[in-house]
């Protein structure tokens, strides 16, 4: 049978901010036009500025530390999924398919991102509990 997931509103979040962080490092990368390095180590497709992979790893990995620091009780697991994170970028910069400027401004938009986000979740919760709690009365 089908089992209820243990926190579906942990689970949501982590999914609507990934597919926020998605689009908008397409439109950055649309806006930009900027084109990877020439000399790449491993063959790359796409355009270059922001980093995907700096961006969308800092946003996942930024976002399961929150959950875990915030609701869970781990704050221990920030800095080293934060740490893993940074070193996705590092190595974007290493096998040249980025400029250390594209994995900086991914880091950038995924730290916006992450907190434009936060910031909209706890407002809409706050007007969540107001008419909750005018309901009650």
């Amino acid at each position: 049978m089908y089992e209820r997931l243990p926190h579906p509103r942990e689970a949501k979040e982590l999914v609507i901010v990934m597919a926020g962080a998605v689009l908008l490092n397409q439109l950055l990368k649309l806006y930009f036009n900027r084109p990877r390095p020439a000399n790449a180590v491993l063959q790359t497709f796409g355009l270059s500025f922001p980093s995907g992979h700096a961006m969308l790893g800092l946003t996942f990995y930024g976002c399961l530390a929150w959950l875990l620091a915030r609701h869970f009780g781990r704050p221990g697991w920030a800095a080293p999924l934060v740490l893993w994170a940074g070193l996705i970028g590092l190595t974007r910069v290493c096998l040249h398919a980025h400029y250390a400027t594209d994995v900086l401004a991914g880091f950038a938009g995924g730290v916006a991102w992450l907190l434009v986000f936060r910031t909209g979740l706890r407002l809409f919760r706050q007007k969540e509990v107001a008419v909750l709690n005018e309901e009650i009365i």
